[in-house]
Order: structure tokens, then sequence, then C-alpha cells
């Protein structure tokens, strides 16, 4: 008759306390996030974390689309810009680059519709596009990414945002953490995308 382990603290979760079978720290990819989050607080993780791979999911799946034409505003006017498999188009200028990495003005970055200070629409998909880091940087280009809002997304969009980023908003560590696993599994996604697995 086999006698029952006994349980020591090495054998729990230090999250959630769940039995562990072998000595690792954390049951699991949501446990340790909720740890990292715990230890980091909630703003840094936010910030330094989510929305980091929240602005690279955004521009990974951009990069994915098949190659082909891309509507942004060039010289003030929209018009079709060609991309391909893995590059990005700055919806404010025209210019393409690649997805990650890039110099200057072809270094492709995620900009805001409205201001990332407020929570309620920093990490929401209609709130942001792909920008170059020219367009990205203060004072940046709101009327060309107006003009796109309104031809690309529609001016239903841009009020729903506006609204939305007058309401007070704070995101709880389990939404943070389940952004984030959601944010890294669609970018992984976009990633064997772009390599045809």
């Amino acid at each position: 008759m086999k006698k029952a382990r006994k349980l020591t603290p090495a054998n729990r979760c230090d999250s959630c306390d769940a039995e562990l079978d072998t000595k690792r720290r954390f049951c699991g990819a949501r446990c340790t996030e909720i740890h990292l989050c715990t230890s980091k607080g909630n703003h840094k993780y936010r910030h330094h974390f989510v929305a980091t791979e929240f602005q690279m999911m955004i521009r990974a799946e951009a990069a994915a689309k098949p190659h082909g034409i891309v509507r942004a505003v060039v010289n003030g006017i929209i018009r079709p810009v060609h991309r391909l498999v893995g590059e990005c188009v700055c919806v404010t200028c025209g210019t393409v680059g690649p997805w990650i990495g890039g110099r200057g003005r072809q270094q492709m970055q995620t900009g805001h519709f409205c201001s990332r200070k407020d929570q309620s629409v920093l990490l929401n998909a209609l709130n942001v596009a792909v920008q170059c880091a020219g367009c990205n940087q203060p004072p940046g280009s709101p009327n060309e990414f107006r003009l796109w809002m309104i031809n690309c997304r529609g001016v239903e969009v841009i009020t729903f945002l506006e609204s939305l980023a007058r309401k007070p908003f704070a995101f709880t560590r389990e939404q943070l953490v389940d952004k984030r696993l959601a944010c890294s599994k669609r970018l992984k996604a976009a990633e064997a995308k772009m390599k045809g697995i």
C-alpha cells in the first residue's frame, strides 16, 4: 500500500495555492503572470508588459495580412499604398517598413487615436493603428489620424472612442493578466502566419 505524499509549501503554487506535482513555483502561465503583476504593481505591469505586448500584436497582425493595398493618408489624401507580408504601412503618411525593427521613419510603432493616458481606451484595438516613428512622436499627426479614422473606421467608432475615453476606468489585476495572455497568443499566431506555418 502506497503512502500518501505529504505536501510541503514547495509543492503548492505560489499564486493560487494549487497542488503541484513538481518543484515549480507556479501551476501555469496565468499564475506566473499574476505573480509578475503583483510584484511589479498594476501600473508598471500595464505599461511595461501588457501595453508593449498589445502594441506588438497590433503591428504583427497588420503585417501578417496577405500582401496588397492598404489605405493610408499620403499628403493629406487617402491613397492606396502597397505592402508585402511582414511590412506595415503608417496610416498617417504612407511610409512602409518592417513590422518590427527598422530605423528612422521606417521604425513602425502603434499610435493611439485617443490618448493612451485614458485606461478605458489604452488596450482597445479600435483606438490604435500602425504609425511610423516620425508620425507617432509629439505633436504627432492628429489631423491625418482623424482623416484616416473617418475613412477607414467610421465616425461612429470615433464617437464611441471619445465617449469611452471620458469614462473613469481601472483595470483589475485579472483583466490585465488575461489581456496579456490573449495578446501573446494572438502575437504568436500572427508571427506563425507571416512565416507560413
